[in-house]
């Protein structure tokens, strides 16, 4: 039977914070624990780890509640829009995710403000 050859147990490789991944010298990048490689130099043995648990994913920005915050701030954005300000500004005002300003331009042309 032949010895190990995986990045677990080589000299190059480094474990990280994360409990499948680590650091190669010799590749100067990531590697997962258990890879094969051809540069491999028998190093220490260590303890194969469980993997790490995946964060469930954020939910996503109903975009209806993009319509109703506009809606209950309509006062505010215009004034916002006279004096000047930019959309980003005014969906962080409002509440708003700001990568969803655009909805806010689409309220103002509708409105005939653009």
């Amino acid at each position: 039977m032949s010895s190990p050859t995986n990045c677990l147990t080589c000299r190059n490789w480094a474990r990280t914070d994360d409990k499948l991944v680590g650091l190669c010298v010799v590749h100067q990048g990531y590697r997962f624990q258990l890879e094969d490689c051809a540069a491999y130099v028998f190093g220490e043995a260590r303890e194969v780890m469980e993997p790490a648990e995946i964060p469930a994913p954020k939910a996503r920005h109903d975009m209806s509640l993009n319509q109703i915050l506009i809606e209950q701030n309509a006062n505010r954005i215009m004034r916002w829009h006279a004096e000047g300000k930019s959309r980003w500004w005014m969906a962080q005002m409002i509440g708003m995710p700001v990568n969803n300003s655009n909805a806010i331009a689409r309220w103002l042309k509708a409105q005939g403000a653009l």
